[in-house]
């Protein structure tokens, strides 16, 4: 469709289906002898299709169940700002090289569940803004989980020789639709975006605020390092360096709510054990974040709380992607009182 004024300096050229309010359909144009015609109109699922590529997969759920009035909220994230140094586009042969990095990066924050917000280029390089807390991706670990996310890409991207620096922010965003309903977008207004952006500006390796030093440090080590002094701010930003070690699982205690039903299935099957000495697994199904290691913790303090048995558990906990997850604690043996 195009305003009456642009056909106004095309209609030489173009054939187009005149409408009521002054706008055209364009049918056609020619460009000397050859004659290009617009893409066929797709039925609604085909065009849904085909735009949902060009959506935030934490949207895509929400939007086809119809919660497209209810999409802006105020919530807790952790912003990752990257910048690939040494990364140049200026050619086609670049082509490939950018799409290796980004394919690295977004594989990497899928595996912990963030999310891909943008990759622009500008006066200050390439950059990845990246984040870990939208909705249908929420978990109680998200700080731990992007520093982590932040030293795989950093180490990965060493791999085919690019730099990168990093800037990480945790505190609460407005996420949701700007614009208008002529051009609207998904956005994210943050001072902690800002300041994520200062931060990667300001250090050649990983560096994080204080909330998100705070949020993650019961689970990974940090270094303090010197505060900095960044534009806008008036006095002196406090950030810490995360320091790599092994990959471990992300554990998290805390207390249990609920779930006497599902507690009193595990003690029937701890009496079975003690009656009859028939062992048996239980699988704890659920996505991450639905708390399932303090769920096996609670059944297993009040196993070990009778007189007439105590159980020993093993059990094995993969919950760093963003898939369902499994805890299968074994009920292996029972030690009479």
């Amino acid at each position: 469709m195009l305003s009456h004024k642009l056909y106004a300096s095309l209609e030489e050229s173009c054939k187009a289906k005149k409408l009521s309010t002054g706008s055209v359909i364009l049918e056609s144009v020619e460009l000397g002898n050859n004659k290009i015609s617009p893409l066929p109109i797709l039925p609604p699922l085909e065009v849904f299709a085909e735009l949902s590529k060009f959506v935030p997969r934490s949207l895509r759920k929400r939007l086809a169940a119809g919660q497209h009035e209810w999409l802006s909220e105020f919530r807790p994230l952790t912003v990752l700002f990257i910048s690939l140094e040494g990364l140049v586009c200026n050619s086609q042969s670049n082509l490939q090289s950018v799409q290796n990095a980004v394919m690295t990066i977004q594989t990497i924050l899928y595996h912990y569940g963030g999310n891909l917000r943008q990759f622009t280029m500008d006066d200050k390089g390439p950059l990845v803004m990246a984040l870990f807390g939208l909705p249908m991706h929420t978990h109680e670990d998200d700080a731990v989980r992007c520093i982590k996310a932040a030293l795989d890409i950093h180490e990965k991207l060493d791999t085919i020789q690019l730099n990168c620096s990093c800037g990480i922010t945790t505190g609460h965003a407005f996420c949701g639709i700007v614009g208008s309903d002529l051009r609207s977008e998904y956005a994210v207004v943050a001072n902690a975006a800002n300041l994520a952006a200062r931060i990667m500006e300001s250090t050649n390796w990983i560096a994080c605020d204080r909330e998100t030093f705070q949020a993650a440090s019961k689970k990974l080590s940090f270094e303090e390092l010197t505060p900095l002094r960044l534009k806008g701010y008036s006095e002196p930003v406090a950030v810490y360096r995360p320091i790599p070690a092994e990959k471990t699982n992300l554990l998290l205690g805390g207390s249990l709510v609920g779930r006497e039903a599902e507690i009193k299935t595990l003690d029937r099957q701890l009496v079975m054990l003690s009656s009859t000495g028939s062992g048996s697994q239980v699988l704890v199904e659920g996505r991450a974040g639905h708390w399932k290691i303090t769920f096996a913790r609670a059944c297993q303090v009040a196993g070990s709380g009778k007189q007439s048995s105590r159980a020993e558990w093993r059990g094995r906990l993969h919950r760093q992607e963003d898939t369902l997850s499994y805890l299968a604690p074994g009920i292996r043996s029972v030690v009479s009182d």
